[in-house]
């Protein structure tokens, strides 16, 4: 394996790992907007989403470890 593969490897997990941060806050973000738009509306679906978006987090932090 060259020095050139091995630094590339390194640039591409470097990249991966702050898409994979950038996720987390995504889904938290979104979780949180979907929770609260669904309580003042009155919307269990909409409740569930941002569950299901805070159940996303769980796992994201998962693959990041």
């Amino acid at each position: 394996m060259s020095g050139t593969a091995v630094l590339q490897r390194g640039a591409v997990v470097r990249r991966g790992r702050r898409l994979e941060y950038f996720t987390i806050a995504w889904n938290a973000l979104e979780g949180l907007v979907a929770v609260v738009a669904g309580a003042a509306a009155g919307s269990i679906s909409l409740v569930g989403f941002g569950i299901d978006s805070f159940i996303e987090v769980t796992v994201g932090f998962g693959l990041a470890l």
